[in-house]
């Protein structure tokens, strides 16, 4: 290395992996150079390991020139010295010279009378374990395995692999493939974090976790984990637009450093890691349209290096597009330049030093770069290679066609072209090798399924002499030398597959598997972010002895069973169950320095039967034998009430939000969640909850704005005296409804509540007097509050509350008046209150004003205006009305509200009016005619029985429009009798979706009592297709008919089916959502506990709501103690069903 260091200040900062910071400093002052110990204007050079500190933003900042360990090494060794042989190399190991073949005593002795004290575990544990792998397939465990195990086991902690709380995002191989990083991003708890999990691949197990801020990545963006050129870091796109470096073998979550140069990105950039290992180009836009920055990756504040601008595409036009964009598919493998794609139009090169553009060139998708950054390849129209110093073809064109994608083996001389099935070149699919531009052969794989939307997965081992390929559900190993050679088939998964030191990794939705590459043996298997239904061993009394770790000990073995494993070595087995050891051994493993994984079962693998009983082993912490030694019969574990529970009340609710409110620490939300809080539970009836709200008792805090204060006083008392539900006020209460309105009016002259407009809380307040009899008072308040309606924002607000206001007292026409009217249009999300509020009290007439006066401002079209008409039409007998009413809804579909009303007709005894209500969609034109045939045979059959024979009629040409039709049709004939003309459709159905619709359209009429059920049904089962959706909606049948088993059965199968899809949280909660409709709300939770742990919160709505609507409160409190305790947590969706518990809505 051309550097002088004589007589130039030199300082060191962070630490260096190859000598001791002491040492170094020696050295170069042997060098002749003059240690500094801070930076300042006198320091030449500064040498940074990791972990660098504050030093190097000094050095930022005085322009110091910055090195890393490699320069400090190279010019330590000097030119004329040679590298000695490191010391970390397998062959100077003796723990590599023992022979797995001798006899268990031969090897323990051999074992013990090895040099431990110099035992490195980098060097040296790989190949211990290796031999005693072997000496396990040879021998089984011997007492040479627990020889081992003992020596390593003070330096060892035991862990399991359940890190991750959502969905792993992404994964990515080590350089050596000796490790593999998976990540995930955040789940409902944004604080939490994401989870950076590192397995030691060779054993298949997670050798350490780490809570990374703001997530790993972000959903479908790729590239945000890239293992560092030299293995020793990670790179990870992080919290949302940050890029960091990361110790993979740390105990810290946070980064080394990191840059954030976006400038707000609401997602991740593109970037990449330079070849030297300490530089990283981040590709985004910069000062004046800069392409991207350069970022040493040291220190704190690493500062950027913006590349070169991009011109305007037109240079006329200063707002014309760029002509190039941020690079994506980026590669640094070159220390002399980086290259990357525009878009899909162009590939670019920049100058590393400089940031300048080297070369353009239009892009051929697909775009790979060699490792080395010397070339690269493209499809014009076939596979042509170029030069990366330059752009162009570099001469070799093989010109085969058809390549979705083109990987290069890790040495660069070897390329893969993968052509998929139904190419857009209409070329034979297949995996073709190319030996540095010249075409090998293609390999004998099968066929990916094309009904399957199956593709090709390709990984090259290391060295690129052999690949893995996993499609039509094999994996299979090929050693490609002179002639390609099978030399693995498995079965497994599709889904992603990485080729690792000596292991396949299968990655898919439905879990991570490792395999052995030479006879397939299964190394590991894990479903990340799955969680079991069963206790953890560690709770006790409500409390969960496991949360006290930074990662619970308590592991999930299968869908129902929890184990925990202890750090310093305790296991302990599910409670009420029973656990093998090689079931826990399949799940945990010793840990050494967080990076390398030792078999559990190799020590004294012991398995307790519970905590009280584990607070025997000797391994056993102070804290854990305090907590679950203590003498006398240890206390009985409640038993386990099946979901959902049952007991509870609308209370418990409230306590539970109650206390998740008093919990938040926000100015403005917390006010406004206590406000809605405080009225919701007086409409309830719990008047000493509303109380202790208002006046700030029972551990409520002060009111932070009296504005608030004056509101919800103002709401409360209008809830106590128009919404609330329960037994009739006291006196002492209508006392102190009067005290909380004169406390309101008080604390509405407050400087601090000027600030908000007074309509609001005037306009409760208002009412409020006018309830309790002051009518005067009350309609001098109400007067103001509309006088002052308007202000310069928040007008649809004040219009919302002034309306709800007046519709309590019984002003319906000045209450539409009010929200119809105004500048702005009313708003969705201020009208759903309102309506809520008038139509339970309007005429038919003052209804057919509101949706009259709403539909010229064309804010009609909303759902809860819909529903809550019809109700009070149909409350009203108001027939002609209501049928008026469903015709003035001309952006919603009414069916739903048709129907629910033929069915209010029929049960007045009006059966013919029913009939009448939806003559028009009987008529045979559309496949809707079915349902609502089937609806009028469910409530008025007598009358349907005319219109089932024309619709009949109909059928052949109806039942194309969809597959709704043959189900409602056969429904229709079963909740007639006509089961002879059900068998009929469902022998001359023309496929076997629409055998399937007709079967399912009886099931769902038939009462499952009735004789033929159960034949219909066994049909069903025994010719179901298998599909998720066909599955799920069998499982509710099968649940309605009382076939537990049969549910169970086949709700496991649609379960397992949605994690293998796309989002498979989204689809889960669909399955939820179908048994909860089907009132099935053990299947409902039983495939909500199937989603990840970290996102139940985001898709707990079908089995929240179907609880509450059924009053399980019990159950309902269980759902939202799992959720975390923030603004958009429990206390939102808690206080949303306590609105929903009065029979109101809004927000």
């Amino acid at each position: 290395m051309a550097l002088d260091v004589r007589g130039k200040t030199v300082v060191l900062t962070g630490t260096f992996s190859k000598l001791k910071r002491a040492e170094a400093e020696k050295q170069l002052a042997a060098l002749g150079a003059k240690i500094g110990s801070s930076v300042g204007k006198s320091t030449h050079v500064l040498f940074a390991g990791e972990k660098a500190g504050s030093k190097i933003d000094a050095a930022g900042r005085l322009g110091i020139t910055v090195l890393g360990e490699d320069e400090l090494m190279a010019l330590l060794a000097g030119p004329k010295k040679k590298k000695a042989p490191a010391r970390s190399s397998r062959a100077s190991s003796s723990f590599a010279s023992l022979d797995p073949k001798v006899p268990g005593p031969a090897l323990t002795a051999a074992i013990e009378a090895l040099p431990w004290d110099d035992f490195e575990a980098d060097r040296d544990l790989s190949d211990l374990r290796e031999v005693l792998y072997a000496h396990e397939a040879a021998h089984g465990i011997t007492a040479a395995h627990r020889a081992a195990t003992a020596r390593l086991r003070p330096r060892a902690t035991l862990q399991h692999a359940h890190g991750h709380d959502v969905e792993v995002s992404e994964s990515e191989l080590s350089p050596d493939g000796r490790f593999l990083a998976t990540g995930s991003w955040v789940g409902d708890d944004y604080d939490h974090g994401g989870v950076l999990q590192i397995w030691d691949v060779r054993a298949g197990r997670c050798v350490n976790m780490l809570r990374v801020r703001g997530g790993v990545g972000w959903p479908d963006h790729g590239g945000c984990i890239q293992w560092r050129p030299d293995g020793k870091r990670v790179g990870l796109a992080f919290d949302t637009n940050g890029v960091g470096s990361f110790d993979p073998f740390g105990a810290s979550g946070e980064p080394d450093s990191c840059a954030y140069v976006t400038d707000g990105w609401n997602r991740p950039p593109s970037w990449a890691w330079s070849s030297n290992s300490r530089d990283v180009y981040i590709a985004c836009w910069g000062p004046n349209l800069a392409l991207g920055a350069i970022v040493p990756l040291v220190g704190r504040r690493p500062a950027p290096r913006w590349c070169q601008s991009t011109d305007r595409s037109d240079p006329n036009d200063p707002h014309s597009e760029p002509r190039l964009h941020p690079m994506g598919g980026i590669d640094w493998s070159h220390p002399d330049r980086i290259v990357g794609t525009s878009g899909l139009s162009h590939v670019f090169a920049l100058d590393a030093k400089t940031g300048k553009i080297l070369w353009e060139q239009k892009a051929h998708p697909p775009v790979s770069f060699s490792p080395d950054g010397n070339e690269f390849v493209m499809h014009p129209a076939g596979i042509v290679y170029y030069d990366a110093s330059t752009g162009l073809p570099n001469g070799k064109l093989p010109m085969h066609v058809g390549a979705a994608s083109l990987l290069y083996s890790r040495d660069g001389a070897r390329l893969a072209a993968i052509v998929q099935p139904e190419n857009e070149w209409r070329a034979e699919p297949g995996i073709f090798i190319y030996d540095r531009g010249t075409y090998r052969y293609s390999l004998d794989v099968p066929a990916p399924r094309t009904d399957e939307d199956e593709t090709y997965e390709f990984s090259w081992r290391p060295d690129g002499r052999a690949a893995a390929i996993l499609v039509g559900g094999r994996l299979q190993v090929w050693e490609l030398g002179d002639a390609p050679a099978k030399r693995l088939d498995i079965a497994a998964p599709s889904g992603g597959v990485a080729y690792g030191d000596g292991v396949l990794v299968s990655n898919t939705a439905k879990g991570l598997v490792f395999f052995r590459d030479h006879d397939g043996a299964e190394l590991g298997r894990f479903r990340p972010a799955i969680e079991a239904s069963g206790d953890s061993p560690l709770a006790l009394g409500g409390d969960d002895f496991g949360s006290t770790w930074d990662w619970n000990p308590a592991f999930p073995l299968d869908g129902e069973r929890v184990a925990a494993a202890l750090p310093e070595g305790v296991v302990i087995g599910p409670p009420d169950a029973s656990a093998s050891v090689a079931e826990i051994d399949a799940k945990i493993a010793w840990v050494i320095d967080r990076k390398w994984a030792w078999p559990w079962r190799w020590g004294e693998a012991k398995v307790w039967p519970d905590a009280a009983a584990a607070a025997a082993d000797p391994a056993a912490s102070a804290s854990f034998k305090r907590k679950f030694g203590k003498k006398g019969k240890a206390p009985a574990r409640p038993q386990k009430v099946k979901w959902p529970p049952p007991g509870g009340s609308i209370d418990d609710v409230a306590a539970l939000v109650e206390e998740g409110i008093k919990s938040l620490r926000v100015r403005y939300h917390g006010d406004n969640y206590r406000r809605e809080f405080a009225e919701r539970v007086m409409a309830l009836g719990l008047f000493d909850r509303a109380a202790a709200a208002l006046d700030g008792t029972g551990g409520w805090p002060k009111w932070d704005d009296p504005w608030f204060s004056a509101r919800a006083r103002g709401e409360t008392v209008v809830a106590a005296l128009a919404w609330r539900k329960g037994e009739a006020l006291t006196d002492a209460q209508t006392k102190t409804l009067r005290r909380w309105l004169e406390e309101a009016e008080k604390l509405l002259t407050k400087k601090e509540a000027k600030q908000h407009s007074a309509s609001r809380p005037q306009a409760m307040i208002g009412a409020g007097w006018v309830l309790l009899g002051e009518k005067a008072r009350g309609d001098k308040l109400l007067s103001s509050a509309i006088a002052t309606v308007d202000p310069e924002t928040n007008a649809s607000e004040n219009r919302g509350v002034v309306a709800e206001a007046l519709a309590a007292v019984g002003r319906i026409h000045e209450a539409i008046d009010m929200i119809a009217s105004g500048d702005e249009k009313p708003s969705w999300t201020e009208t759903r209150a309102v309506f809520s509020a008038i139509c339970p009290r309007a005429s038919a007439a003052e209804l057919k004003s509101l949706v009259s006066q709403m539909k010229e401002r064309d804010a009609h079209n909303e759902f809860e205006l819909l529903d809550r008409g019809l109700s009070r039409l149909i409350a009203l007998k108001e027939w002609d009305a209501a049928v008026s009413w469903l015709s003035e809804f001309d952006g919603l579909s009414t069916t739903v509200a048709r129907l629910r009303l033929a069915a209010a007709m029929a049960a007045a005894g009006e059966p013919a009016r029913a009939e009448a209500a939806m003559a028009e969609e009987l008529v045979p034109k559309y496949e809707s005619s079915a349902k609502y045939l089937l609806g009028l045979a469910r409530v008025a059959p007598e009358r349907a029985g005319k219109h089932f024979e024309t619709i009949l009629k109909a059928a052949p040409k109806l039942r194309k429009q969809s597959l709704d039709f043959p189900c409602h049709l056969a429904g229709a004939a079963a909740a007639l009798g006509r089961l002879d003309i059900a068998a009929k459709l469902e022998k001359g159905a023309p496929n076997k979706l629409d055998v399937f619709e007709v079967r399912v359209g009886v099931l769902g009429s038939l009462d499952p009592s009735h004789p033929e059920w159960m034949a219909w049904f066994t049909r069903a089962r025994e010719q179901l297709e298998q599909q998720r959706k066909p599955l799920q909606r069998m499982a509710a049948l099968a649940s309605r008919g009382g076939l537990a088993d049969e549910c169970t059965a086949l709700l496991d199968q649609a379960i397992e089916m949605a994690r293998g899809e796309g989002y498979p949280d989204i689809v889960l909660q669909e399955v939820s959502a179908v048994m909860a409709a089907a009132g099935d709300l053990a299947g409902a939770h039983r495939a909500f506990m199937a989603i990840s742990k970290g996102m139940r919160s985001y898709r707990n709505g079908p089995l929240l709501s179907a609880a509450a609507e059924r009053g399980l409160w019990a159950a309902t409190v269980d759902i939202l103690r799992q959720m975390p305790q923030d603004l958009n947590g429990a206390p939102q969706r808690g206080l949303s069903i306590l609105l929903k518990a009065t029979d109101r809505d809004g927000f």
